[in-house]
């Protein structure tokens, strides 16, 4: 079986990563390792789905939700979570996927201000959903 998927989704990952810093980037249902962390960004994904559209040459596509989190009133800062959200605008202009090739963005980037994610929860929220696509030549099982 091949890495790639595997490959697709350690990258995309680590590009979102590098852009925010001192903010923990987790996994889809993981809590940031820090006790004192007020404000997170979760990583979400569907895919990658792969398209054959002829021998060895595929059509790669990955949805990406990235959610960020924050402790209402653990910061003085009310844009903190807006100033996140342009931290990770130019990040969704494309993806450089080592030795793979370059994902490009296939629809428009939504942004969605969901607010408290219930009448008792102490965190708000704001996702970041794109999808992404790209043609990769290359076999997915061994040799053909």
């Amino acid at each position: 079986m091949s890495t790639v998927p595997k490959q697709i989704v350690a990258a995309v990952s680590q590009h979102f990563a590098s852009a925010l810093g001192e903010v923990p980037l987790v996994f889809e249902g993981e809590v940031p390792d820090a006790a004192d962390a007020t404000l997170w960004v979760e990583f979400r994904r569907d895919g990658p789905h792969f398209q054959l559209l002829s021998k060895d040459y595929h059509l790669i596509t990955l949805a990406v939700d990235l959610a960020i989190m924050e402790l209402i009133g653990s910061s003085n800062n009310v844009y903190a979570v807006d100033t996140v959200v342009g931290t990770l605008l130019p990040y969704f202009d494309g993806i450089v996927i080592p030795d793979l090739g370059c994902m490009r963005r296939s629809t428009r980037l939504r942004i969605h201000p969901l607010g408290r994610l219930g009448r008792d929860s102490l965190v708000k929220q704001t996702t970041m959903e794109a999808t992404f696509t790209f043609e990769w030549k290359g076999t997915l099982y061994g040799t053909a």
